[in-house]
C-alpha cells in the first residue's frame, strides 16, 4: 500500500510540474514571414562623376570605376549604400556617397 501511495504522490507531482510548464511556454510564434517571402524593393538611380579624376566605387557589393564626366545607371535595393573605393581632393576612402531609399528613386547624384 506504500508503494502504491508514493507511486501516486509522483504521478501527481509529475502532472502539475508538467502541465504549468506547457502553460508557460507561448502558443503562437510569430515569425517574419513577411520579410521572406516579399520581394525587396529596387532604387534606380544615375551616379554622375563631376570631378576631373576617374573614381572607384563600391555599389552594393561590386566595384564600379567612374570615369571623369561619365554617368552610370545604377539598381540597387533599399538600404544598400554606395561608397567611394579610391582617394579622391575631397573625400576618403569608405566615404558614404549615397544610400538607397525612395528618395533616390530617378535622381541623378553627382559626386565631385
Amino acid at each position: 500500500m506504500k508503494y502504491f501511495n508514493t507511486i501516486v504522490i509522483a504521478l501527481i507531482t509529475l502532472y502539475l510540474v508538467t502541465s504549468s510548464t506547457a502553460y508557460a511556454a507561448p502558443a503562437v510564434i510569430h515569425l517574419r514571414v513577411n520579410a521572406m517571402f516579399s520581394k525587396t524593393k529596387v532604387i534606380r538611380f544615375t551616379l554622375l562623376n563631376d570631378s576631373n579624376s576617374p573614381m572607384e566605387l563600391k555599389v552594393g557589393d561590386d566595384i564600379v570605376r567612374l570615369e571623369a564626366g561619365k554617368s552610370i545607371q545604377v539598381k540597387l535595393p533599399a538600404g544598400a549604400r554606395v561608397l567611394l573605393n579610391s582617394v579622391t581632393q575631397l573625400h576618403q576612402p569608405g566615404a558614404i556617397v549615397a544610400e538607397a531609399s525612395d528618395s533616390l528613386s530617378g535622381a541623378i547624384v553627382h559626386i565631385k
